[in-house]
């Protein structure tokens, strides 16, 4: 028996047992010792069909025998948390909801800075994490010759901050 074979490690050509199924064996041409395992072909995931349009259940179907995985993908993304709330009121009852409705009790809205983001799926809402990444991320206007006569000032759109430069 080869050093290899001693150590698990078969050498061999996988083969499938029949044509639509993901069975496979292999017999090793060392020491002729058979393996199985269960080989899927997945398609590319793809979102499933439901009435709550907003949901991240993902399915995959194999090619060859047709069984299905399933899980959650989430596509995050940066978005301003005060637009997260203002989008929760009319969206079902899912993880942004909850979400929301939890972090509005940690932060009253009014005391959320209005350039605060927060990392977010763009599907659902759920956040990145247990409380979520968050940033603060200002849309700034163009520079403008300030007011007093020396230097530029810009303004933020969201927040009315304004930062000035000699």
């Amino acid at each position: 028996m080869a050093l290899r074979c001693s150590l698990g490690m078969h050498q061999g050509d996988w083969e499938y047992d029949y044509r639509s199924s993901c069975d496979q064996t292999r017999q090793c041409r060392n020491c002729s010792n058979v393996s199985t395992r269960v080989h899927h072909d997945f398609a590319s995931w793809d979102f499933v069909d439901s009435s709550d349009s907003l949901t991240c259940a993902s399915e995959r179907e194999c090619e060859r025998c047709g069984d299905t995985d399933n899980e959650y993908r989430h596509e995050y993304q940066w978005v301003y948390y005060q637009d997260l709330l203002k989008s929760a009121s009319g969206r079902p009852a899912s993880s942004l909801l909850e979400f929301a409705g939890s972090m509005a009790t940690v932060y009253a809205a009014s005391k959320v800075h209005p350039c605060n983001q927060i990392m977010a799926c763009k599907r659902c809402g759920q956040p990145e994490g247990s409380m979520g990444m968050t940033a603060m991320e200002h849309v700034w206007g163009r520079w403008q010759m300030a007011s007093h006569g020396s230097g530029s000032v810009r303004v933020c759109e969201r927040c009315g901050e304004s930062e000035e430069q000699d």
